[in-house]
């Protein structure tokens, strides 16, 4: 870790993108898309199970 607080030589942060081994080669119709908020249906996961919830 740098000690000194010379601002230039300081990181602010670092990214990590993991690879993904899917070939993405089926996709939604737009329209569809737009509703899902994806076009590839392996990145779809809806929130199910949410029902009764906030009824406490």
């Amino acid at each position: 870790m740098n000690t000194n607080n010379n601002k230039e030589t300081m990181f602010l942060a670092s990214a990590y993108i993991p690879y993904q081994n899917s070939s993405f080669e089926d996709i939604f119709e737009p329209d569809e898309a737009l509703c899902k908020g994806t076009i590839f249906p392996e990145l779809y996961l809806p929130l199910i199970g949410t029902e009764g919830f906030y009824e406490r």
